[in-house]
C-alpha cells in the first residue's frame, strides 16, 4: 500500500555488496506478533525481496537478545 516514485529513492544503505538505494517512509500501522505499532519509521529498499524488521520497530517491541541464531524479544 506504499506508493513510491523513482526519485524517492536515494543511496542510503551500506551493504556487504555495496551501497543500496532506499526511500524513507512512515508506516501508519505495523502489526507484529499480536502487537500493533503506529507511526513506525521505515525504509523501502530497492530490489530487496526479504522483509526485515529494523531497530525502529524492534526497540518498541521489547528487549532484543540473540541466542545463537535465534532472536528473542522480551516484551516490554
Amino acid at each position: 500500500g506504499i506508493t513510491l516514485r523513482p526519485e524517492d529513492f536515494r543511496p542510503m544503505l551500506q551493504t556487504a555488496s555495496g551501497t543500496a538505494d532506499g526511500a524513507p517512509v512512515v508506516l501508519d500501522r505495523l502489526d507484529v506478533a499480536g502487537v500493533s505499532l503506529t507511526h513506525v519509521n521505515a525504509v523501502v529498499v530497492r530490489g530487496l525481496e526479504t522483509v526485515l524488521l529494523g531497530q525502529s520497530a524492534l526497540k518498541r517491541l521489547g528487549t532484543v537478545t540473540l541466542r545463537g541464531d535465534t532472536m528473542v524479544i522480551q516484551p516490554l
